[in-house]
Formats: structure tokens, sequence, C-alpha cells
């Protein structure tokens, strides 16, 4: 669990473990709303359901959730990440993505991942540049791979070894 605190002191943002109060509290965003409310009768439980918590944090921000994100294994060596974001996360950019770079490098180095890769839906542009800061490179374009049917972007990272 991290701790940003401003040079006043008072806390800015936490990291902390998953817990599904913190899904259910989550604000999101018009993009992820439209999303997930029309592709699934219960978005929650989809979400909560198939998440690693083990491998999942809740950024919070003024006791808010900002975002949700995880590692998903899928066999030694090779993961998939995936982040959830509130309406909130465009006020934190700097503090999200500090966070997540932290954990995946916590991720590469506890685990001995050597692939990464995360699938950004085509029409998501703020998902594919949070890829990009993560260090993510476009592997493959798949064609009609969401549940709404658009297209996704492969992106990947690998690890030095």
């Amino acid at each position: 669990m991290t701790f940003i605190s401003h040079p006043s002191g008072r806390l800015l943002h936490q990291l902390l473990p998953y817990r599904k109060s913190h899904l259910i509290a989550m604000e999101l965003g018009p993009y992820e709303e439209q999303h997930y409310m029309r592709n699934f009768d219960d978005y929650i439980s989809y979400v909560d359901n198939s998440l690693f918590e083990e491998f999942t944090y809740t950024l919070m921000a003024r006791g808010k959730p900002i975002c949700i994100f995880g590692l998903r294994p899928y066999w030694q060596g090779v993961g998939e990440v995936w982040l959830l974001p509130s309406k909130y996360i465009d006020q934190h950019p700097i503090a999200v993505v500090k966070e997540c770079r932290g954990f995946l490098e916590e991720m590469i180095y506890e685990y001995g991942i050597v692939r990464l890769q995360i699938a950004v839906c085509v029409a998501n542009v703020t998902a594919y540049k949070f890829a990009k800061a993560l260090y993510f490179k476009e592997e493959s374009l798949m064609a009609k791979f969401g549940p709404e049917g658009e297209d996704y972007h492969m992106m990947v990272r690998f690890s030095d070894g």
C-alpha cells in the first residue's frame, strides 16, 4: 500500500488492496458506463468475478475510487493488465500512471513476468494513450474482438528478462 502526500502533509492518494465495496462505490466515466451498461446485465458481478483479488488494487483520492486495476495471470511469465477508470481519473493522471508503473514493475520483478499484454478498444483514445504511458506497444489488431463488436489493439510490454 502506498500513500502520496502533498508537501503540506495532506494525504492526496492511497493505493489499497481491492475490495468489492470499491467497485460498488465507483462512479464510471461516460465511455465505461455506456460500455458496461450496454454489454453486461450486472457489470459489478462480471468485473468482480473475473479479477484476481491478490493482483488487484484501487487508487483512491479524497475517499473516492479513481480506478481499479490489476493483473490476470495466464501462465508462468505471462499476464494481462486491465484498468477500470472512474469519472475522476482525468483529475489524477500522474498518480494513476505512477502507481500503475510501480505495480507493473513489482509484478515483473516478483513473479518473473516476461510478457504483459493489454487489450485496448480502438475507439478509446484515452485508454490507448494510457497504455503507451505504461510502455506498451501495439502488437496486433483484433477485429471485432470486444463484446460490443469493436476492434481492439493488442498491446504488449516485454520485460528485460
